[in-house]
């Protein structure tokens, strides 16, 4: 999938779901201005001030950073964190003296681990036997300074709605939701230099499109409204969907759930789909019963280390009072399918390889869009609206 074939994609989407088959528009409430910070060498760094929205201009930051004895982390020593944007008009969260995070090139990894007894190759095994890892302190000492030009970005939330039919509960929405951004032209990967991002997330905006063409092709009519969100920024911190649950373009209490496309990988046979958020409201229960119906096995989060709920964008709706859950293509340890899933993620996660030549499983893929438009289905239909469980950190 060439860059141009990703941004028409996009701009199809945009098309498709302001009107282009009974699919309504909503008024553009949801532009929201980003703020790019852009240091020498062209890779985004941390910022702090205020942006467009409010007319203001941030200023460029200059920091130094010292930092000796950092716990060993696994896999990537120092974790990935790339803070380069924000909502113009979020205050910014960053504290001044925040570690500095970044990205280490794994070949060079003994680098930092000189002097201090380990090696990066004993913690990468530990970490893939699913060991506890030590903690130590590292003798190496790293001093940067980076000089910062900061910038105004804008870009759009794409939304639509398609109403429903039942005179009370057409006023609730049912909120489908994938995002738009990728990394577009970056570092070359044997000389491919496109991040098309075909599975993450180009595919699902096709199947929200899919979703819409079905409903209003078939004639098919929901009890409930449809809201889909199409949003942007989510590799920089889940930036369109923060700013849609900040500024709603439909009151937050009419928002009934939010089923989000990310994080999906149809590499192997669908038998087990991971549910995020699985316990946290009855949404569970329904995903549940739909899934049985075929032949799905759904389990919780069996890695809660990775934070993958709070890394995609059915977290924003979460923070609302929104019930949400998203889905993960399941596999059990050690299994081949785990081999598969860890090879996607080592290969092509983020990289010029998630692209339309790798190798994937239709039959998977078509399995679970069904299982998606029967979910949202069921929900837009029934009777009652999902609830919070009790005790749920995030029941309002």
């Amino acid at each position: 999938m060439a860059a141009a074939d990703h941004d028409a994609g996009a701009h199809g989407a945009a098309r498709y779901l302001r009107g282009r088959t009974g699919v309504r528009r909503i008024r553009r409430k949801s532009r929201g201005a980003e703020r790019q910070d852009r240091g020498a060498t062209g890779r985004r760094t941390a910022r702090s001030g205020r942006g467009a929205s409010s007319g203001n201009r941030g200023h460029a930051h200059h920091r130094s950073y010292r930092r000796s004895g950092a716990a060993a982390l696994a896999g990537i020593v120092l974790r990935r964190h790339d803070p380069g944007r924000s909502l113009a008009d979020a205050p910014q969260r960053q504290a001044a003296n925040a570690p500095l995070a970044l990205r280490f090139n794994p070949a060079f990894a003994d680098l930092l681990f000189e002097g201090s007894g380990h090696t990066y190759k004993e913690l990468a095994d530990l970490a893939a036997q699913g060991k506890p890892l030590p903690r130590f302190s590292l003798p190496a000492t790293l001093r940067a300074k980076f000089r910062v030009e900061a910038g105004d970005l804008k870009s759009d939330n794409i939304l639509a709605t398609l109403p429903g039919s039942d005179a009370a509960l057409a006023k609730e929405y049912i909120v489908v939701s994938a995002h738009l951004d990728g990394y577009g032209i970056g570092e070359p990967w044997n000389g491919d230099r496109i991040y098309n991002g075909a599975f993450d997330d180009a595919a699902y905006v096709a199947t929200l499109i899919d979703m819409a063409e079905r409903l209003h092709e078939s004639g098919k009519k929901l009890k409930r409204s449809l809201l889909f969100v199409v949003v942007t920024g989510e590799e920089k911190g889940l930036l369109g969907s923060k700013y849609f649950a900040a500024h709603p373009t439909i009151r937050k209490e009419q928002l009934v759930a939010n089923i989000n496309l990310d994080q999906l990988r149809p590499i192997f046979p669908l038998k087990t789909l991971t549910t995020l958020a699985l316990d946290e409201s009855t949404l569970g229960d329904t995903v549940k019963q739909v899934a049985g119906a075929m032949d799905i096995r759904i389990q919780p989060d069996l890695e809660p280390e990775r934070r993958l709920l709070t890394r995609s964008d059915h977290y924003s709706f979460m923070q609302i009072g929104v019930p949400a859950v998203g889905f993960i293509f399941g596999y059990e340890k050690g299994t081949p399918e785990e081999a598969v899933y860890r090879r996607w993620y080592a290969e092509r996660y983020h990289s010029p390889a998630d692209d339309l030549q790798q190798p994937w499983d239709p039959p998977a893929a078509a399995k679970f869009n069904d299982f998606f438009n029967r979910l949202v289905e069921t929900l837009a239909n029934a009777d009652e609206r999902p609830r919070w469980r009790a005790g749920s950190t995030f029941a309002r």
